[in-house]
């Protein structure tokens, strides 16, 4: 599900002539999750890393299962190439409606995004935290509780799983389609669909009816 979402900024990256990669430690994990929630407060981080980063910069997304107190965590770490921020920022950056200085690379922002999404890791029991360096970037890393107390869903299941490992990037046009076996009580409808967004409110409405496979672009779906 993360490296899907990372994928969704791929063009915005593009745009910009900035690297965009996702790396997973993990070969797979397994979790309770929000797919909301996660999807703003990942979106949010990257959206921010890539306003910020000049051309020709790179922007990192890194997953992995950690230990904390021997209670397990998910670890996820975005990171840039971008202006860094100044030491006497770093305790504002997360309150509401502190805006970046218009001096910085990038532009003002709205002092929104940041604010939002430590709320929302607070409400998943989870820490954000916040390193940076003038001239060298800047790294945010979210640690989120792993818990599996909820029932798992039906066939749209497969479809938000980490099945990678290893570093990958995302330039490289490696294949995501669907495995999902199909159901012989269900017609069977093919998604080609490149915006997460899109696919995720097409399951929510076809998901009770049929069985579904997707692919992100033209090719997969070939």
């Amino acid at each position: 599900y993360l490296k899907y979402l990372t994928e969704s900024c791929h063009s915005l990256a593009g745009s910009k002539k900035i690297n965009l990669a996702f790396f997973s430690r993990e070969k797979s994990l397994e979790m309770d999750f929000d797919e909301e929630k996660l999807q703003q407060i990942l979106l949010n981080l990257l959206s921010n890393a890539i306003k910020f980063t000049p051309e020709y910069g790179s922007v990192k997304v890194v997953t992995d299962r950690i230990e904390i107190k021997e209670n397990p965590f998910l670890q996820l770490e975005v990171s840039d190439t971008g202006p860094g921020i100044p030491e006497e920022q770093l305790p504002l950056i997360f309150n509401r409606f502190h805006q970046a200085p218009a001096t910085w690379e990038g532009g003002e922002g709205s002092g929104i995004g940041l604010a939002l999404v430590k709320e929302l890791v607070q409400l998943l029991s989870g820490t954000i935290k916040v390193k940076s360096e003038v001239g060298k970037g800047s790294s945010f890393r979210v640690c989120l509780p792993i818990h599996r107390k909820a029932a798992k869903k039906g066939s749209a299941e497969w479809l938000f799983s980490a099945n990678t490992a290893g570093e990958e990037d995302l330039t490289v046009n490696q294949p995501v389609m669907a495995t999902a076996p199909v159901n012989a009580e269900k017609p069977l409808v093919l998604i080609i669909e490149d915006n997460v967004d899109v696919v995720t409110y097409l399951i929510t409405c076809l998901d009770d009816q049929y069985d579904l496979q997707v692919a992100r672009n033209g090719k997969e779906g070939m």
